[in-house]
């Protein structure tokens, strides 16, 4: 496993990105884009951005400082994987229709045949009853 993005360790809700086997487990890559609901744990947050007041640093400034940007980053990583959420969602509907129109698609083919032969059967039936009736006139003159 790499350090590129973070793995499953935390008891929250996440977004995981895995390849399925064929065995019925998954494999997690250490580089997919997998991410957590919230962002502790992370590797991935900023330092704060530097406090510059000309006058005295009061402590519960920079405690309120230091608790505001983890908010904002809380509050981007939450839109983050909001984002991510939508889009999968997005690509399961796509690919649930797909699912459905190729299941569709697989009932009607059978039909078609049966379609085709009966239509088939039809037009040879509608031509010997018109054979039928026109040998009947034949003999009626």
């Amino acid at each position: 496993m790499g350090n590129c993005s973070c793995i499953p360790s935390i008891k929250q809700l996440w977004i995981v990105y895995a390849n399925f086997n064929d065995d019925k487990t998954i494999e997690l890559s250490g580089c997919s884009p997998s991410t957590g609901f919230k962002p502790y744990g992370s590797d991935s947050m900023p330092p704060p951005p530097e406090i510059k007041i000309s006058q005295k640093t009061d402590d519960q400034i920079k405690s309120l400082s230091f608790y505001a940007w983890d908010l904002k980053f809380e509050n981007r990583n939450l839109q983050d994987w909001i984002y991510q959420l939508e889009k999968l969602r997005i690509y399961k509907s796509l690919e649930n229709q797909k699912l459905e129109k190729e299941k569709t698609e697989s009932k009607i083919e059978p039909y078609s045949k049966y379609i085709i032969i009966s239509l088939i059967v039809n037009i040879v039936l509608f031509l010997v009853l018109i054979f039928v009736i026109l040998k009947k006139k034949n003999f009626a003159k």
